[in-house]
């Protein structure tokens, strides 16, 4: 506060009175804290406690006055709210780009340090920025996590209600730098590499000392590998000589200038072949100073026969390629190359004859005419050879293991023919072929003419037919027209065998032929179909034709017969035939079951005879009533199944007294006449009655049979439901404060319609949920449902009367 003169002394604090207003509010006292001269005592300095920074800027004024005098006004200043806001941008510099760009979405962490216990996240948006709003005053950090690295910047300090914005956060990636193997071998070529963090393919170049740049395959990826022999066919590379290797990119981009040694490998020493090579040896065997090699051999020619691999030991066995054909008198070289040195100077092994002749084999049992193979018994592992008389070779073949005292079985090129002398030897392993053993091809024996019993008629669907029985041999059957058509097979086993599916046609005359396994064709048996001329006898119905549904009428008629049963307007439907003795049962039709009054016709049909007449059957309505149902024990309100007794295969029906349906269209056994009629998902409550009827086929219904439901000695609680119900609904929704399962027994919740009927029910969850699914139902405005629990050993729950809104 500024004076007209200087002041004597210090005055008092108390001679000041100071006033502040903030944001237009009223002018309140604030107490000096402390005073002080200031411009030659002209003027007074005056300290009062701060306003201090809140969540929003704040608007001052100061009113002083001295002694009471007139108030001096202070200029308005403003001070900043507590938090401010914190901005900056995270940029990504590409070693092949000359400015860095920005990271998009990736989550910056403002953290707080020295004392900071803040934190916060956020986002960069598209050019890599970030802001951070309403951050509190205090040191921090940011920290971006890329990959598996962190990226820190230095602790800075956020003032109050100053906003600071960062320098750029760059992250640089890393110059790539490539990996080339430092050492070849000379016999190899192999030379390779990486290059893990370049973003592009890159080439390589290889030159000689003497500054030959030799050929190399394509562009790689990461890592790169060339075998320099075979890309540079004419190359010859030695022990001390150095390569120069240099990595580069169609960017323009080049690695250093590497250096890479070649050096010799030691030679592995030729193996030692210990076993006789004979023109047909597919193991060679022998030895290898090496523990671990590839060995190969070949011809004279360098054509690859053989190759193997002996990882342990000092072993050599490998095996000679299928197509490896040797000569008597050649030579084949064999090769070892051990682990980590040169390919071995060859091993010469000459190819020499086998001096131990195969034994002949033998032929089983008799060579006929038109067989197609040849079986027999031979050295395991033997080739068999099978000639004719004039050297032609018909089939080849080998020698497997022995069963049943055959282990070959050659199939031939060409059928054999009745009279000619085969020729049949073996070659054993590393063995000289054997002498052939002479097989005369016999002639085919004849199949017995098969014969049929009895006359054939022209409506025959099957025949039985008679042949020899030869043992344990099947024999096909045949029936043929006369122009030899095959129209119908079938085969014989022991001397007897059926026809099947045949459409013959009156007086033709057809053959009928027989042919056994490894034996000719039969001879014909010939036969002429007669014409049915005599008809079937009229069926005879044996009961009363009652007009009730699936009602039974038992019949006589030939023995087989076939029976066709139809509606008065000659509808099918359907036919069935008679047993041995004649005997048959017609169910009447029971969709749509006969009226009284109404007709229905049968026919007969036996075999080798014409159709019957018809007889015309009327159906009368039933005269005696069912025998009515028994009921066992007695019946709860949560009785989950109503059992009983009635007469054997009859239908039970079940309804409340209104009669409206509980359970409808359940047979009784067929033998002792017990039933059972499933109530978990009814409402049935104490005091109340319903009644069953039975119906036996052919009989009226029985009367009413009355059961009072007995009453429980607790009720289920009433269900809460929890959802609107609309025309639009699928699903009702509620909860069950009852238990979900009470004796291994589930608490159901049902939907009963104004008609008493369950439309829905739902399982109660172990939570207390349930849920109806109403997917199914067109729901209407207005309708109204009950929602009732059931619990087991319980009577089912007062009703929750729900409408559909």
């Amino acid at each position: 506060m500024l004076f007209d003169k200087a002041l004597a002394g210090l005055p008092e604090a108390s001679n000041f009175t100071v006033l502040r207003k903030v944001n237009n509010g009223v002018f309140q006292k604030t107490e000096v804290k402390r005073i002080g001269l200031k411009q030659g005592n002209q003027a007074v300095e005056l300290t009062v406690e701060s306003i201090g920074n809140s969540d929003e800027d704040q608007a001052v004024i100061y009113s002083v006055s001295y002694k009471n005098a007139a108030s001096a006004l202070s200029q308005p200043f403003t001070v900043n709210k507590r938090n401010t806001i914190v901005k900056g941008s995270l940029l990504y510099l590409r070693y092949t780009d000359p400015t860095p760009i920005g990271i998009y979405n990736m989550t910056i962490y403002l953290d707080g340090v020295s004392g900071t216990e803040e934190h916060y996240t956020n986002k960069t948006v598209l050019g890599g920025s970030f802001t951070f709003d309403n951050v509190s005053p205090g040191n921090y950090k940011i920290n971006v996590y890329l990959g598996l690295t962190r990226y820190s910047t230095n602790e800075f300090i956020v003032e109050a209600g100053q906003p600071i914005t960062l320098p750029d956060l760059i992250i640089k990636e890393d110059t790539p730098v490539p990996d080339v193997v430092q050492n070849i071998y000379a016999d190899l070529g192999y030379m390779n590499g990486s290059f893990l963090n370049l973003n592009e393919p890159f080439s390589v170049k290889v030159e000689l000392e003497d500054g030959t740049i030799l050929h190399t395959p394509g562009k790689f990826n990461m890592f790169f590998s060339v075998n320099l022999l075979e890309n540079n066919p004419n190359l010859v590379l030695s022990g001390g000589d150095i390569l120069y290797v240099t990595l580069y990119a169609d960017s323009g981009w080049k690695s250093k200038r590497f250096e890479v040694n070649v050096v010799e490998r030691p030679k592995t020493k030729s193996p030692t072949v210990t076993s006789v090579v004979y023109d047909d040896t597919r193991y060679l065997k022998g030895t290898v100073e090496d523990w671990s090699n590839e060995i190969d051999v070949t011809k004279a020619d360098g054509t690859l026969i053989g190759r193997s691999h002996n990882h342990l030991g000092t072993i050599l066995d490998v095996y000679l390629f299928e197509n490896a054909q040797l000569r008597v008198g050649e030579q084949i070289l064999v090769y070892a190359q051990a682990e980590g040195k040169r390919k071995s100077d060859p091993t010469s092994v000459t190819v020499v004859s086998p001096t131990v002749v195969t034994p002949s084999p033998t032929v089983t049992g008799v060579v006929y005419e038109g067989v197609l193979s040849i079986s027999g018994k031979a050295e395991e592992g033997a080739i068999i050879i099978v000639k004719r008389a004039d050297g032609s070779i018909i089939g080849e073949g080998k020698a497997g293991y022995q069963y049943l005292d055959v282990n070959f079985n050659v199939s031939l090129l060409s059928p054999t023919i009745a009279g000619e002398i085969l020729h049949v030897s073996a070659k054993g392993y590393e063995k000289v072929v054997s002498g052939p053993v002479q097989v005369a091809v016999q002639t085919r024996p004849v199949t017995a003419t098969p014969a049929i019993t009895g006359e054939v008629y022209s409506d025959y669907d099957t025949i039985q037919a008679t042949v020899f029985p030869y043992l344990n041999v099947s024999v096909d059957l045949y029936i043929k027209d006369m122009s030899g058509k095959i129209l119908a097979s079938g085969y014989s086993f022991n001397g007897s065998g059926t026809l099947y599916n045949l459409h013959l046609l009156p007086n033709m005359q057809y053959q009928l032929t027989a042919k056994a396994t490894g034996m000719k064709e039969s001879l014909p048996f010939l036969f002429t179909t007669i014409a049915p001329t005599v008809k079937t006898a009229v069926p005879i119905i044996t009961a009363p034709v009652y007009a009730d549904a699936n009602y039974k009428l038992p019949g006589l008629t030939e023995p087989f017969a076939t029976l066709y049963y139809y509606y008065e307007d000659g509808t099918l439907i359907y036919s069935y035939p008679a047993n041995e003795r004649g005997e048959f049962t017609f169910s009447l039709p029971s969709f749509p079951p006969m009226q009284p009054g109404q007709k229905l016709k049968i026919q007969a049909y036996a075999r080798g005879k014409l159709i019957s007449d018809e007889l015309v059957l009327t159906a009368i309505a039933p005269v005696v009533k069912s025998s009515m149902p028994t009921v066992t024990g007695q019946v709860y309100g949560y009785t989950n199944a109503l059992k009983g007794v009635a007469a054997p295969s009859s239908i039970i029906y079940a309804y409340h007294e209104d009669g409206s349906v509980i359970y409808t269209g359940v047979y009784s056994d067929m033998n002792t006449g017990q039933w059972s009629i499933l109530l978990a998902f009814s409402v049935l409550r104490g005091g109340e009655k319903i009644y069953l009827t039975a119906h036996e086929a052919g009989k009226l219904t029985s009367d009413r049979q009355y059961i009072t439901i007995q009453s429980a000695p607790t009720k289920s609680v009433a269900p809460i439901v929890t959802s609107t119900l609309n025309a639009q609904s699928k699903y009702l929704r509620g909860t069950y404060s009852g238990p979900d399962i009470v004796n291994h027994m589930s608490s159901i919740i049902l939907l009963v319609n104004n008609m008493n009927q369950e439309v829905g029910v739902s399982y109660v969850a172990s939570d207390g949920s349930f849920s109806i699914d109403l997917s199914t139902m067109k729901l209407v405005n207005g309708q109204t449902f009950q929602v009732i629990a059931k619990e087991n050993l319980k009577e089912a729950s007062d009703p929750v009367v729900i409408t559909v809104n």
